[in-house]
This record gives C-alpha cells, structure tokens and sequence, in this order.
C-alpha cells in the first residue's frame, strides 16, 4: 500500500506574502531613511565630554583627537574641513598637497603642510604646537 500524499499547504503562499510584504516595509524604510539622509544639516559638531578624551576617525584616514571640554564641527561634504569651536585638539592628519587639510578657529584658518599639529582656541586666537611636519597660517 502506498503511503498517503501530503496535500500542499495553504501557508506556503501565506509565508511567501509576509515575506514580500517585509521586504518591500524593509525598502521603503531604506528609502526612507536616505531622504532624512541627505537633508540633514552638512556639518557636524563632535564634542567631547569634560575629563575625557575623544577621537574622531575621519573616512580619508585622517583623524581628530579632542580634549575634554572641547568640540569641532566638521563638513559633511567635506571632511577636510574642520572648526574647533571651543578648547583643545590633536590633528593627525592625511597629507594631500593636492587636497590640504584646514582647521578654522574664529576667523583664522591653519592650512596643513604636516601631518600632526595640535590646536588650542584661546580667548584672544589660537596657539598652535607642531609636533610633525609643518603648517602654515
């Protein structure tokens, strides 16, 4: 005697359109957070918390190391652009004589001739240490 065959089951197209359905919830949301994406503001700031140290890896390989208490902003659109808008910070910088890398404080910009400088903001400017390289004003 043969054994009995299994009739198809009616969840197979209900497991099919739970999955379709999540796929396409999961694409909208993708979508979705690309527009809130892309109208965010350009810049933005990094702060790091009184006492304690803070390092910021940017994507071109350069990176940023801040003092406690102190804060830069930086561009999205362009990440060799950096403001530090209060207190103490470390440059390590990617050098691209093609592309130099800028640290505005207040209306002063340093330019980046180097690869490692630190920069304080001070009340009356900036002081400038140059630990590798050189930088320029």
């Amino acid at each position: 005697m043969a054994p009995p065959m299994a009739s198809p089951s009616r969840r197979a197209p209900q497991r099919i359109g739970r999955w379709a359905g999540g796929a396409i919830a999961a694409s909208l949301a993708v979508v979705a957070g690309l527009s809130v994406y892309e109208r965010r503001p350009q810049p933005y700031a990094v702060e790091a918390a009184p006492g304690a140290a803070r390092t910021i890896l940017l994507a071109e390989g350069s990176r940023i190391m801040l003092a406690g208490g102190s804060r830069v902003t930086i561009d999205r659109r362009d990440a060799r652009i950096a403001t530090l808008d209060r207190g103490e910070a470390m440059f390590v910088v990617a050098h691209d004589a093609a592309d130099p890398f800028e640290v505005r404080v207040g209306e002063m910009r340093l330019v980046d001739v180097g690869t490692a400088f630190d920069v304080k903001r001070t009340s009356d400017g900036m002081r400038v240490a140059v630990s590798e390289g050189a930088g320029r004003l």
